[in-house]
């Protein structure tokens, strides 16, 4: 019974999706800022992680900004401010990664990133791509032979950019999701199950698409998707804590427990590609150094991956590859959001400014969307009035 009330909670809450693109600039949803189409997206140098210590007013900012909506004893947020130069100017946690245990969330706490997971997987076919074990316009059906006649014009372009038709799994059948279905199992769904639209043909957001990204990576090289990713993103990286786990929830040191409207909740998934990665504001800090540093990839595949290659529903917006990009006259953002389950986080980017802020949160709470742009705003300001 416990568990059959949760799960009524999380219908009731809308929450079991990642979500769809709604808008960037600080916008909920699978948002985005963006980078210039042309240009690599990178803000300036990484430097060496960090400032000292944090911008005081940067703090009382926040400070202010959260204990107006939640206490120390609740779930939490832990959010970040890495500013030019790839100064980081805020570092900051608030709140319980386990409110039963009173265990507090530090740097080091490990989230679930939800969708902000794509932008890794996407990173991992761009390090294919770059070592040419595979093109953009290459056909699934080659690497899946399996697939039904209407996935033939499907390529690994429409697969990163939601163009693929496949239906969203992950909304479609919210049973199966409870029951923790393997990437395998949802790929013998997407077998079986007809395309929305053929290839090509429009823009439909679809964590499916990402699910079979991790597939074709691992039939593409022979390894596990998630010895892929730390071996070849995590590591070089030094994200030491973050980890791509098939177990739901995993059973990972220093893990957040998720919390909807203040009650813990256990969650059950099993897939990989399009979420599950779990990491910590430190380790993505040190991702966010590494995308302005072009560390992992070449500044020409960074500005591929920062193109906008379709348009959203989003006046203004589009997906790039894991990423999405937006620019309503106020300069361009890249971005992206999670929502899965109670899990909330965002990282959001102005490279023009040189300017990114991240959030990780396990309290289900939709204001944390904002902590963004309130933050990006009042650092700007701030800076603008400065003599």
């Amino acid at each position: 019974m416990r568990f059959l009330f949760r799960f009524i909670c999380v219908l009731a809450l809308g929450v079991m999706g990642c979500s769809e693109t709604s808008g960037a600039g600080g916008a909920a949803g699978d948002g985005g800022q963006g980078g210039v189409a042309g240009s690599p997206g990178v803000g300036g140098a990484g430097g060496d992680g960090g400032s000292a210590q944090n911008n005081p007013e940067l703090e009382a900012f926040l400070d202010d900004y959260v204990y107006e909506r939640m206490t120390d004893d609740d779930p939490g947020v832990a959010v970040a401010l890495i500013g030019p130069g790839g100064v980081v100017e805020l570092e900051k946690t608030y709140g319980m990664a386990n409110v039963e245990e009173s265990v507090r969330i530090d740097s080091h706490t490990l989230f679930d990133l939800a969708s902000v997971s794509k932008q890794f997987t996407a990173t991992a076919v761009m390090i294919l791509y770059e070592e040419a074990v595979l093109s953009l316009e290459d056909l699934v059906v080659d690497v899946f032979p399996e697939a039904p006649a209407e996935w033939a014009p499907m390529t690994v372009h429409h697969l990163l950019t939601h163009q693929s038709g496949l239906p969203d799994f992950w909304n479609d059948q919210i049973v199966a999701v409870s029951r923790g279905w393997t990437n395998e199992e949802i790929l013998a769904y997407l077998l079986e199950t007809s395309l929305d639209f053929p290839p090509g043909d429009q823009f439909k957001y679809t964590n499916s698409g990402f699910v079979m990204l991790a597939l074709l990576l691992e039939r593409a090289t022979g390894e596990r998707f998630e010895d892929f990713i730390q071996e070849r993103v995590f590591e070089p990286l030094a994200m030491g804590d973050s980890v791509v786990s098939e177990g739901a929830p995993p059973d990972l040191p220093n893990l957040a427990h998720a919390y909807i409207l203040g009650a813990a909740f256990e969650y059950t998934t099993n897939a990989m590609g399009h979420s599950d990665q779990f990491s910590s504001l430190d380790d993505m800090i040190q991702w966010e150094l590494g995308v302005r540093d072009a560390t992992l990839l070449s500044p020409d595949t960074l500005s591929l991956m920062f193109t906008k290659h379709i348009e959203a529903a989003d006046p203004g917006c589009g997906f790039g590859y894991g990423w999405v990009i937006c620019d309503r006259g106020l300069g361009v953002f890249q971005n992206h959001d999670g929502r899965a389950f109670a899990f909330r986080t965002f990282i959001e980017r102005e490279p023009a400014e040189g300017l990114t802020v991240i959030m990780l949160s396990n309290g289900s709470y939709e204001w944390a969307y904002q902590i963004g742009p309130a933050l990006r705003t009042f650092y700007v300001e701030n800076a603008e009035a400065a003599p």
